[in-house]
């Protein structure tokens, strides 16, 4: 009977380390496979009885058995890798995946993930990788989808600087002495309304109670109104040689009104957009001229005055002033009158489309920072653009995405925009030894190992994330090798066992056979 049973051990031994030997073939041939988690067999020995003598116990075992195969959760190393959507953690966590068909939640450590067909994150089983929405968050987790992220609205510009220089030797365009009184004449606009605007065309078709110092028949460009009182012409009728009456009566003395319209300073183009996403290409026109008389303030040298043109068929209104330098060449005021400087940012500058275009644009110029520092000068050199920035911009495409150690995923945009669109959602476990393997380097949930602790990289004992990264296994090679050359031997041994017993029985048998 003894003999039998020292054969069942050997057969024991046989099995535990066949299944041992399983394991390890396991781990070796998913040595390359990313986010895989090498396992050991556990084994316990196994009790048949135990016999009671006068002189004490015996105890008999039949063998081993194994008891459980153990995960190693240690940290694999990463591999760097050209794909923006390849991520690894650093530390505890899996991603948390759906599978598409039932909804059923798994957990994973392989990141190599990349866009279906229909848009979503994925990883190589076709599982949807789930984040939290950062576009329209709701705090609640689902699919990271970029079906509708893959284009980014069009911004009107609201803001813009221009850092530049203006020649202070430029040549000084002479304003005029315009005096109007008030009553009726003919006259043509470039548009109806009031009159004296910057960038206007005027003609008067006859004489009459014109403004003094005008002719008739004669176009007239007006660069500035800036200056003593502001006369108002009404157009009463049509544009066209209509009647017009000039409401209030005044002089404007440092108007610039000439004929054909004198050239700049100094011109630059500035690049807006509308809220359709179209560009409006706007020229800035600068031009020198002396100190206006009803400018006081001690220490202004120059003065230009600035012009805003829109491209033709738009109109801009609030779109011309003054700039005033001191004898350094800074900028110490803006739209100044009398003794006090102006040193608040030009604002209320409109402009507006043709009927039927885009909603009007509604501008402020940063001629100052948030620290009161100018962006323009005014020194004895060729003027020139140093820097020029707004924000606004055109509709975009996505063309890329990154990943921050957070899990953020920014998308990068055509129009050079970025935005962030999801961010990963991770899960870990009271007991992660208790999770069950699914295959495709899934695992689910078990009663064992408890329920998910979600959460985002970072926060909560939750590791980070690389971007740009695999998490490779964690076999070990070398550690293997040895385990396959143990448990060889150990297999061999309990045969060997088996074969001594048989042979011992066979000797038995003889006995009784002689």
């Amino acid at each position: 009977m003894s003999l039998d049973v020292a054969m069942l051990t050997g057969v024991s031994g046989i099995n535990a380390f066949g299944n041992a030997m399983n394991v390890i073939g396991d781990n070796i041939a998913n040595v390359n496979t990313y986010g895989f988690k090498g396992s050991t067999a556990q084994f316990a020995d196994i009790l048949s009885a135990s016999l009671t003598s006068g002189g004490g116990s015996m105890q008999l075992g039949r063998g081993t058995s194994m008891a459980g195969v153990n995960t190693a959760w240690s940290q694999g190393s990463f591999q760097t890798t050209g794909n923006s959507t390849d991520v690894a953690v650093q530390g505890a966590g899996f991603f948390v995946v759906k599978d598409p068909n039932s909804g059923t939640p798994y957990y994973s450590r392989d990141g190599q993930l990349i866009q279906d067909k229909s848009n979503n994150l994925v990883d190589s089983s076709g599982d949807i990788i789930q984040g939290y929405n950062m576009v329209a968050p709701t705090g609640v987790s689902s699919n990271i989808s970029f079906t509708n992220m893959l284009s980014n609205a069009p911004k009107a510009s609201t803001n813009f600087t221009l850092g530049a220089n203006l020649n202070t030797n430029a040549t000084i365009t002479p304003a005029a002495n315009i005096t109007t009184t008030a009553g009726s004449a003919n006259i043509t606009l470039g548009s109806n309304g009031t009159t004296y605007a910057v960038g206007s065309s005027i003609q008067f078709l006859s004489s009459g109670a014109m403004p003094g110092g005008l002719s008739p028949n004669t176009p007239y460009y007006v660069v500035s109104n800036s200056g003593g009182a502001t006369p108002t012409i009404q157009v009463s009728a049509t544009q066209g040689g209509a009647a017009i009456t000039v409401t209030s009566a005044g002089t404007k003395t440092n108007s610039i009104i000439s004929s054909p319209p004198p050239a700049p300073a100094y011109s630059t183009t500035i690049t807006l957009y509308d809220a359709q996403g179209n560009s409006v290409n706007t020229t800035m026109n600068f031009f020198k001229t002396a100190v206006p008389s009803n400018i006081t303030a001690a220490n202004v040298s120059t003065d230009f005055i600035y012009q805003i043109v829109p491209p033709t068929g738009m109109t801009v209104t609030g779109g011309s002033g003054t700039l005033e330098f001191n004898g350094t060449g800074t900028l110490v005021g803006v739209n100044s009158t009398g003794g006090t400087l102006g040193t608040t940012n030009p604002t209320g500058i409109t402009i507006t489309e043709a009927p039927g275009g885009a909603n009007p644009l509604s501008l402020s110029w940063s001629t100052f920072d948030s620290a009161g520092a100018p962006s323009l000068t005014s020194y004895s050199s060729p003027s020139a653009t140093l820097s020029l920035t707004q924000d606004g911009y055109s509709a975009g495409n996505l063309t890329g995405l990154s990943v921050d150690t957070k899990g953020v995923i920014t998308g990068s945009f055509s129009n050079g925009q970025t935005q962030k669109l999801y961010q990963f959602q991770l899960a870990n476990f009271p007991n992660t030894s208790g999770l069950t393997r699914k295959g495709g380097s899934l695992y689910a949930a078990t009663q064992a190992s408890g329920q998910a602790l979600t959460g985002t990289a970072g926060a909560g004992g939750l590791g980070t994330i690389l971007g740009n990264s695999l998490e490779l296994s964690n076999v070990d090679l070398a550690s293997e090798f040895v385990a396959m050359v143990k448990t060889q031997s150990a297999y061999v041994a309990n045969s060997k066992i088996i074969t001594m017993a048989d042979t011992l029985m066979q000797q038995t048998i003889q006995i009784v056979k002689s």
